[in-house]
């Protein structure tokens, strides 16, 4: 798997059901995801979640409104760190 998709994926199936799993989310690099639980609905880094609980094969897919900058930000500082860039 290519190091900067780690960043925007999380291990295991999380659901929208737990907020216990939700809100300590990691990615599978150990970047932790900054989730927000409120009245009108799920945000994970600034996002809102638009679609939810997507079961697939291999885990479950949230859709969110929005892409973050930031988590490309944050892989590409660790890969340098890690060494794993070209």
């Amino acid at each position: 798997m290519n190091f900067l998709m780690g960043h925007y994926i999380a291990r295991g199936s999380i659901g929208t059901d737990d907020p216990a799993d939700l809100l300590s989310a990691k990615t599978i690099v150990g970047v932790k995801l900054r989730t927000d639980i409120r009245n009108e609905g799920s945000y994970v880094n600034g996002a809102k979640v638009t679609g939810a609980d997507i079961r697939c094969a291999n885990g479950t897919i949230h859709v969110l409104d929005s892409f973050d900058p930031g988590l490309v930000h944050d892989a590409v500082a660790m890969a340098r760190t890690s060494g794993k860039t070209k």
